[in-house]
């Protein structure tokens, strides 16, 4: 219950830093996005449901954002280091 109250005071607290992140990394989403009806029924999704919200996410905002273009290229560089020095067959 304590915690409870604070939350919203935390959350608005921290969206100046959160806005800074989105501007940083291009990258940005909604709470109602997590949450739509469509895909998980109103209902936060699965890991799977999750891992693809992102991945369409950051499709969607490196088409429209050099910045999250970039980053998306960075990371998907790594990710792709990462599985090589793993012996992973990309």
């Amino acid at each position: 219950d304590f915690a409870r109250r604070l939350f919203p005071l935390l959350l608005e607290d921290r969206k100046p830093r959160y806005e800074d992140f989105a501007a940083r990394y291009g990258f940005s989403i909604d709470v109602n996005q997590l949450f739509s009806g469509d895909i998980n029924n109103g209902k936060a999704p699965d890991s799977d449901g999750f891992i693809r919200q992102l991945y369409d996410l950051i499709i969607e905002q490196s088409a429209t954002s050099e910045v999250a273009h970039a980053n998306a290229e960075r990371y998907l560089k790594v990710c792709m280091d990462r599985a090589i020095g793993r012996g992973i067959e990309i």
